[in-house]
């Protein structure tokens, strides 16, 4: 099977305000993901059983199995492992875990690791995922 990838950039300083707590427990959670895929990289080893820990980890051996760009980025070129998200289109209200875009929205909602970080599409956006949607593409991963 073949994906495509499509990269949404954010700086932190474009991020809407009252994002801000979510954003800083994201980049902790997002840390202590990376020590634990560092060492699961090098030598392999048990997944965390702490969550949101687990599920990150979760994620990341399951996007990284399917997605070819991941493995290379990350074992070959021992780039940091970026977090990987079940992903889907719907709508805002079911953001337990991972991402859910809502086109008519046009906003990505992030969510998995205790908070939830809603991050507005550009219209250009919206159509690229429009696009491929029509073309009989389904969205599977996001990865931050």
């Amino acid at each position: 099977m073949r994906y495509r990838t499509l990269v949404l950039r954010y700086g932190l300083e474009e991020l809407p305000p009252e994002a801000a707590a979510e954003v800083a427990d994201l980049l902790k959670a997002q840390e202590e993901f990376r020590r634990w895929a560092e060492q699961w990289i090098k030598g392999g080893g048990p997944l965390p059983r702490e969550e949101p820990l687990r599920r990150l980890a979760v994620g990341f051996v399951q996007a990284a199995s399917a997605l070819g760009w991941l493995r290379e980025r990350v074992y070959k070129h021992g780039l940091k492992s970026p977090l990987a998200f079940e992903a889907r289109l719907g709508d805002e209200k079911d953001v337990g875990r991972g991402v859910v875009v809502d086109l008519q929205r046009r906003v990505a909602a992030v969510g998995g690791w205790g908070g939830v970080i809603a991050l507005p599409l550009s219209e250009h956006a919206v159509m690229r995922i429009r696009g491929r949607v029509r073309e009989g593409a389904e969205l599977v991963y996001a990865a931050a």
